[in-house]
């Protein structure tokens, strides 16, 4: 099921917008004061239900960006901030014309409901019981213990810290267009890594590398490629050095995942920091 397409878009750009500057073209005709716009009728509801849309999804998005590896699964918690703008869109339009709000809404509700694009066989319903309540335990090497490197023999999964290289096949070295490791004290960012190869007889396009650490972009210093491997290096900023801590390090190897890059590989042979 798709989560939202453009139609969610444009009704809360809509609804920002449409909402703001009928505020401010209220307050400029008539001299308002806010605790006066509060006096009307709908007046405080309105404002208050604009400003937490906009609080809500300022939040989620502050915190989306610290970590995306949950972005993409986890849009779902913007829905009420959506909603909300999207109702302050429907009362505007609705209040001033009833029947073509009543109009645009049903067209919209139809579409959302056509345009449903569900593949997979609903799960099954669990009962109270069969549903894990505990947290899952992290068992496992010290980062430390690594001294500064991950290598398919000594692969981020033996850490004990969940999720540590999800996505980076410790067996063939194959890894996915995005990856989550956890480094200790990082001093700078080694990548050794395969170029792409093409699964479907077709030449591939490169990969690029792009590497973020505490929502900051890394600078790439190197690419070098020798022997059909590829070296790439990134730069940490002496901010992040000078914390000397554990930190979540983002890579990333392509523009899009497409279907090219679907029908295409990458071996990741080992990630250095230190």
């Amino acid at each position: 099921m798709s989560t939202y397409d453009l139609s969610w878009a444009l009704a809360s750009l809509a609804a920002v917008a449409g909402a703001s500057f009928w505020i401010w073209q209220k307050r400029r005709g008539c001299h308002w004061t806010l605790r006066h716009y509060f006096q009307r009728r709908n007046g405080a509801l309105t404002v208050a239900i604009l400003g937490w849309a906009v609080l809500s999804g300022g939040a989620l998005t502050c915190f989306f960006l610290f970590f995306p590896n949950f972005s993409a699964r986890y849009l779902l918690d913007f829905a009420p901030a959506f909603t909300a703008l999207a109702l302050l869109l429907w009362a505007g339009v609705s209040q001033r014309w009833p029947w073509f709000g009543l109009i645009v809404l049903l067209s919209w509700l139809g579409y959302e409901i056509v345009s449903i694009q569900e593949t997979r066989p609903p799960h099954t319903v669990l009962t109270r019981e069969q549903i894990p309540m505990g947290l899952q335990q992290a068992t496992g090497r010290k980062l430390g213990e690594f001294h500064g490197s991950y290598t398919l023999a000594d692969h981020p999964a033996e850490a004990a810290v969940l999720y540590n290289g999800k996505g980076w096949n410790k067996e063939t070295g194959e890894v996915g267009p995005i990856l989550m490791l956890a480094v200790d004290v990082p001093e700078y960012i080694e990548l050794l890594v395969s170029p792409r190869i093409n699964t479907a007889g077709r030449p591939a396009r490169k990969d690029v590398y792009r590497a973020k650490i505490d929502n900051r972009f890394l600078h790439l210093r190197q690419i070098r490629e020798s022997n059909g491997k590829i070296l790439v290096r990134f730069e940490v900023p002496d901010h992040i050095q000078r914390r000397g801590q554990d930190e979540l390090l983002f890579l990333c190897f392509t523009t899009g995942y497409d279907k090219p890059d679907q029908a295409s590989r990458r071996v990741l042979y080992s990630v250095r920091w230190r």
